[in-house]
């Protein structure tokens, strides 16, 4: 099994951990304020993690459906890095499966990307498994 990392970094050593940067207003559920390196075992969910569209973006990956608080922001042309990684090569008490098995955090550490797979893809191949409204 492979977890997916997407980044619109590709010149990249080491995956740090993030934590989400979310406006007071909203509520997301504690699992995504987590400090740690986001993966998941689905291409296209890494493929819509990796946009960072500038300002709020709401993915729902069972309808397939994504939207941004800025569309017109969003550049079909911009490069995403996606990162794949062996699960059984990963330290198995550092990953947290925080959503049924869709995506994972890993903790405590920073991941070095010469362990990883690289591809690079075009920001508009997310629209072959998301819609965009």
């Amino acid at each position: 099994m492979k977890l997916y990392h997407g980044s619109p970094k590709s010149d990249i050593a080491l995956l740090d951990p993030r934590q989400v940067d979310v406006p007071e207003h909203l509520t997301i559920p504690d699992h995504e304020k987590l400090l740690g390196i986001y993966m998941t075992d689905s291409f296209p969910l890494a493929l819509a993690m990796g946009l960072h569209v500038p300002g709020i973006m709401r993915i729902n990956h069972e309808e397939k459906i994504i939207s941004f608080e800025n569309m017109d922001l969003f550049d079909p042309q911009a490069s995403i890095t996606i990162y794949s990684f062996k699960k059984n090569t990963l330290p198995l008490e550092k990953i947290i499966d925080c959503n049924d098995g869709w995506q994972y955090i890993l903790q405590d550490m920073k991941l070095p990307i010469s362990e990883a797979d690289k591809e690079t893809f075009e920001a508009g191949e997310i629209l072959k498994y998301f819609e965009i409204v």
